[in-house]
């Protein structure tokens, strides 16, 4: 039995028509290249099992499958049938229980939770338990109610968060998926929970915004917009009230942004027979300001670049320099990296679109001293932007900090070990952060972590 990532992995290569490098599947998937030799490994082992040939391995070329036209068919056949016998991970039972209890409207039984993870009623209450711990951070309850099952209460708010944080991750995790298209992928994931929405002509109503506004959303951003203007349709038809203050309505209705997001709005009104309010035509405007970002904004001559942000930049460093009693100034790198960062960040908090970060406790657990010094250098910003650094943000701070400080001890070191967990940090930085970040601190961090290969197909 293959797991999710080894499934996932020949899906992909059946995708390609060229052989695949080892670097390349390591990238795709966020692991090692050392641990996808073993998965290699794992998949020969099944394909034998199933009278497959082994993949076909080309040093210096890479790794492809070595089928007929009728082979990939049947093989195609073969990974399909095994979904029925697939064995859930802990990670997808809690995100299948998630998934089901956030979008019911009326307490759901331990009993119908075991059938859907074909597990036992223990280990459901089990994975409550754990259940509760990431619903903390939306601040939502799980409500327990005897004879009648489990349930969550909180805020539209916080549910839509928790919603949106879910199915992004599912859309990217989900094993179920074969498509290679990230946001095909999250449409198809989110279609239960909008089985009478049209998503598909809500993403090409984005496509246009994007061309509108010559701007490139991150994956997270697109996802999200999506998600939440699905969420705002059903809200409208069952006739419920979509609030925004009026003071923050002030602030963004003679944008750009807002009006193309009222010309969207239009269009979304005529193809399901609703009336989107002003108030909602503000939320969809924060989507737009707080979740894009314009490749004029990351140009390295620094032609575009915003001179109040690049001071306040050298002013965090400087501050963080001196707490930590460090060198960094001179890193240009983690210049670029903060002002991405921050240019799109400032944004967000500006429109009270605040973001997680899963990896908050164990930052402040492992690094306290460098959160430490982030959160007095967060100040500096708050002060010249009026804004609110939350831990959540901070923690992201840190991160970009980290990054910097993890290389430099590698190379004072002059070995590949570290105690920063960097390969857990560019995984976070994947998935939550947005495009800009990514690119930039993914090239950064990977030279720094240890990946060995008995053999190179790279």
């Amino acid at each position: 039995m293959l797991d999710n990532r080894k499934t996932q992995i020949l899906w992909y290569l059946l995708s390609q028509n060229q052989y695949v490098t080892l670097t390349q599947i390591s990238n795709k998937f966020n692991v090692s290249k050392r641990t996808i030799q073993y998965d290699i490994k794992s998949i020969d082992d099944w394909l034998n099992n199933n009278n497959f040939p082994n993949l076909n391995k080309v040093p210096n070329k890479g790794i492809g499958l070595n089928l007929s036209q009728f082979g990939l068919i049947n093989l195609k056949k073969s990974l399909n049938n095994q979904i029925d016998s697939y064995i859930l991970s802990p990670t997808e039972r809690h995100q299948i229980i998630l998934f089901n209890i956030l979008k019911a409207d009326t307490p759901i039984t331990m009993f119908k939770l075991g059938l859907l993870t074909d597990v036992s009623k223990t280990t459901i209450y089990n994975d409550l338990i754990e259940i509760e711990g990431w619903l903390k951070n939306f601040n939502l309850k799980l409500i327990r109610k005897k004879g009648q099952g489990v349930m969550i209460s909180g805020n539209d708010d916080d549910f839509t968060k928790a919603i949106n944080k879910l199915i992004s991750t599912l859309s990217k995790e989900h094993y179920l998926v074969k498509l290679d298209n990230d946001i095909t992928i999250h449409l198809a994931t989110i279609k239960d929970y909008f089985p009478e929405i049209d998503l598909l002509y809500i993403k090409k109503e984005i496509d246009k915004v994007e061309k509108s506004l010559n701007i490139t959303f991150s994956y997270e951003g697109f996802s999200n917009l999506i998600t939440h203007i699905a969420m705002a349709i059903k809200r409208i038809k069952l006739k419920k009230d979509i609030y925004m203050p009026k003071d923050q309505l002030r602030q963004v209705i003679h944008t750009k942004e807002f009006t193309i997001a009222k010309l969207l709005a239009a269009n979304l009104n005529k193809r399901y027979n609703i009336t989107i309010p002003e108030d909602e035509i503000g939320f969809i405007t924060f989507h737009l300001m707080g979740n894009t970002y314009s490749e004029a904004t990351v140009k390295k001559d620094g032609s575009q670049k915003d001179k109040k942000l690049a001071g306040v930049v050298d002013k965090v460093i400087t501050s963080v320099e001196k707490s930590l009693k460090t060198n960094i100034s001179h890193d240009s790198i983690l210049k670029e990296n903060l002002y991405n960062h921050l240019k799109e960040t400032i944004v967000r908090l500006k429109y009270s679109n605040n973001q997680t970060n899963p990896m908050l406790s164990e930052i402040k657990r492992k690094y306290h001293e460098t959160f430490k010094a982030c959160s007095k250098a967060a100040n500096l910003i708050n002060k010249s932007y009026q804004i609110n650094f939350t831990e959540h943000e901070i923690a992201y701070l840190t991160m970009h900090f980290l990054a910097v400080l993890g290389r430099q001890r590698l190379e004072k070191n002059n070995n590949n070990s570290s105690t920063y967990n960097l390969e857990k940090v560019m995984k976070i930085i994947t998935t939550y952060c947005s495009i800009s970040d990514i690119d930039k601190l993914k090239s950064e961090l990977k030279p720094y972590i240890k990946e060995s290969c008995n053999q190179d197909y790279s």
